[in-house]
């Protein structure tokens, strides 16, 4: 692998707090939903939520999420130990982007950065985690940039 390009991301780790929450947004959803127009009214008008419906799986009484909602904590959780070492040992070019309304405060960006210096970093404007359905032109712009050019090159530094 020569490049490596990660979205919204960090090496810590979260807490069980933050899956149980996303275990309950899951849940919370009303299934099945008997149309898109009403699993759009209660996901909302956003990217992601767009990105839910169209995933949405259409079953003889309605439209059901593809997924379990305790499949997704167990997921989540296994994803919550800290990974510092694999951080690390990466080899290749490598960007980071993050979205200015997402999930990780400054200090979490800054510490994950400060681990790997040579880490190049890209922020998308008006985006939240999920920033390539939110801002999707920005996105394949910091892609396009950091995937045509050299790690010499002035525009990667400072891709956005």
């Amino acid at each position: 692998m020569d490049s490596l390009v990660l979205l919204e991301a960090d090496a810590g780790s979260g807490n069980p707090e933050d899956a149980s929450k996303l275990e309950a947004y899951f849940a919370s959803w009303p299934v099945p939903s008997k149309d898109v127009a009403e699993a759009k009214k209660y996901l909302g008008d956003s990217p992601i939520a767009w990105a839910w419906v169209a995933a949405m799986e259409r079953r003889p009484d309605g439209l059901w999420p593809r997924f379990d909602a305790d499949i997704m904590k167990s997921s989540i959780r296994s994803v919550m130990n800290p990974r510092w070492d694999a951080w690390l040992s990466v080899q290749a070019r490598t960007l980071v982007v993050y979205a200015d309304n997402g999930m990780f405060s400054q200090e979490q960006k800054t510490a994950f950065l400060a681990h790997r210096p040579e880490t190049l970093r890209a922020d998308l404007n008006n985006a939240s985690h999920d920033a390539h359905l939110d801002q999707p032109g920005q996105w394949i712009d910091v892609l396009r940039r950091f995937l045509h050019a050299d790690t010499a090159d002035p525009l990667v530094s400072s891709v956005v």
